[in-house]
């Protein structure tokens, strides 16, 4: 049985909706798009921008001082003595995000002006990328005559790993390793709203130690599409590796709640009736969703019951935090599919928000081994998300109001630490992180 938490995580930029805020509103006047806006009403957007994070944050302080984030209204004020337009504008204040040093919490790219681009026919990056832990990217899927494992080194003469960590700080995230892989995900779409990079651009890459150069056309919105369908991603997986063994790969955890339940339901009578005795959990890819569907996971791996969270706090506007009266138990299903085998959780720098909810249940409860890498968010995470409108330029940005502490009730402002460590890689051809969890054959 569940004992339902009354707090949800969510994944911006990729779910739609959240707690009656809808992520990407249409602009209700689209001619701002091309309209200058006046310094005067630039620094109302940020004098609006820095309230609403000192008066809801629940966790501020500890990822920014109060006196380094005057220090960033001063820097930012300082380079709005001219109108700008609202792209302008992102690129001035859009930098804050990097120091609000949380991943739900920002200013979000303008992306009106990037859909109509798009859909009127305008080209973006093709390049899909991994990250080694030195911002070196590593093509993932090949493109014309560029191969998988090929090493990016330039962009229209700009080294790849500046590249990234300079479009990092737009991006949301405590680290700069989870920023990075934010970025990656959506590598087109920040370097037009930062470089106007898209219809055609140069690179360099390196294979077997031999660079080449190559000029290369940018992906359509149709040609995207048609890709992606191609590959057809899954975000939920239960793959066999062996007689004993099993990988249940989960991508995101903000799925419809019927759709999630159904495919753990079947995944466990299936474990069930392969008698696996050693279960894989991978979240390395998960960005989050909703708690609930991590609670209906744990209940079939928990032996005994486990708090998910052992406290949740809320910040009204301008006032001291509140703890709220909420269950946080989840207890074992009582199935005869329930888990009792070895379990290992795989994580890494993009596992966040719920997935990371997910990982520190584990931990803190004993229901399994975490291995990977470390967490790019923090382990105490913030949730509950508020999205508004800056008033002026309309851009569009949020701010939490709750803290979910860990189950062990650990304060520390750091990341979820895996039981064992495995450096990153980048060859496509072998996961080393699956290897090593293979070796852990220990039962709890």
């Amino acid at each position: 049985m569940i004992k339902k938490i009354s707090v949800l995580l969510i994944t911006i930029f990729i779910c739609g909706c959240f707690g009656g805020y809808e992520i990407y509103p249409k602009l209700e006047d689209e001619s701002i798009m091309d309209r200058k806006l006046s310094s005067d009403e630039l620094n109302q957007d940020i004098d609006f921008l820095i309230k609403q994070y000192r008066g809801y944050h629940p966790d501020l302080e500890s990822r920014i001082t109060s006196d380094e984030l005057s220090k960033q209204y001063e820097s930012l004020s300082s380079q709005l003595s001219k109108s700008m337009t609202r792209r302008e504008f992102f690129i001035v204040i859009g930098k804050l995000t990097e120091h609000l040093k949380d991943g739900h919490s920002g200013v979000i790219y303008p992306y009106p002006e990037f859909d109509r681009y798009y859909e009127g026919g305008g080209r973006i990056f093709p390049l899909s990328v991994r990250l080694d832990d030195e911002l070196n990217g590593y093509i993932d899927k090949p493109y014309e005559n560029i191969p998988v494992g090929a090493q990016l080194l330039t962009v229209n003469g700009q080294r790849f790993s500046e590249l990234i960590e300079d479009l990092s700080s737009y991006a949301r995230g405590e680290s700069l390793a989870l920023r990075a892989e934010v970025v990656s995900k959506e590598l087109g779409k920040w370097l037009w709203h930062i470089y106007d990079i898209g219809e055609e651009v140069e690179v360099t890459y390196s294979v077997n130690s031999t660079e080449r150069r190559s000029l290369i056309k940018g992906i359509s919105l149709t040609e995207r599409e048609s890709g992606d369908a191609k590959l057809d991603q899954k975000d939920l997986m239960l793959t066999t590796l062996n007689e004993t063994s099993a990988l249940m790969t989960i991508n995101y955890f903000g799925m419809d709640k019927g759709e999630f339940e159904e495919f753990v339901d079947s995944s466990f009578e299936q474990i069930e009736q392969e008698q696996v005795e050693h279960l894989l959990i991978d979240l390395r890819k998960n960005p989050g969703g909703s708690t609930d569907n991590v609670e209906y996971l744990l209940g079939y791996l928990a032996a005994d019951d486990c708090d998910i969270v052992s406290d949740v706090k809320e910040r009204p506007f301008n006032r001291p935090l509140e703890a709220l009266n909420t269950n946080v138990t989840v207890s074992p299903h009582g199935s005869d599919a329930d888990f009792r085998g070895t379990v290992s959780v795989l994580i890494g720098n993009y596992t966040y928000s719920a997935a990371i909810v997910m990982a520190t249940a584990i931990q803190d409860c004993n229901v399994g081994t975490l291995v990977g890498q470390r967490t790019g968010g923090f382990a105490n995470q913030t949730g509950q998300i508020r999205f508004f409108n800056l008033p002026n330029s309309q851009l569009r940005a949020f701010v939490p109001t709750r803290l979910l502490v860990r189950p062990s009730g650990q304060m520390d402002t750091v990341p979820v630490i895996p039981d064992v460590e495995v450096p990153a890689h980048t060859d496509t051809s072998a996961d080393p992180v699956i290897d090593v969890a293979l070796s852990l054959t220990d039962a709890r």
